[in-house]
């Protein structure tokens, strides 16, 4: 998994865009990856809230949760959700933003 601060990029593309670069970049690094226990303390040491993570085994619990499942419910699974109900959305959040 990799954890992108998209609106940091999206400025940075934005200022590319602006400055008339051209060229092909690498957006996501560093390289050297990060786990997301690494990314959670990060987060953690830079808030003063008290915090206690709480590590739960949750790919495997929905993976059996999906195999139990009848075969005809496998084959239709679908992620995401409905291209209406993401507008109505983000529909919302623009008006809670002022614009």
């Amino acid at each position: 998994m990799q954890i992108i601060d998209a609106r940091g990029l999206s400025e940075w593309m934005v200022r590319l865009v602006e400055d008339g670069t051209r060229g092909t970049f690498n957006a996501v690094g560093p390289c050297w990856g990060r786990s997301f226990a690494e990314f959670l303390h990060g987060i953690r040491a830079v808030t003063t809230a008290e915090t206690r993570f709480v590590w739960a085994d949750t790919a495997q619990d929905t993976l059996e949760y999906h195999f139990s499942r009848p075969p005809e419910r496998q084959a239709a699974l679908r992620a995401g959700m409905k291209a209406e109900k993401e507008a109505e959305l983000l529909a919302a959040w623009r008006e809670s933003q002022g614009g």
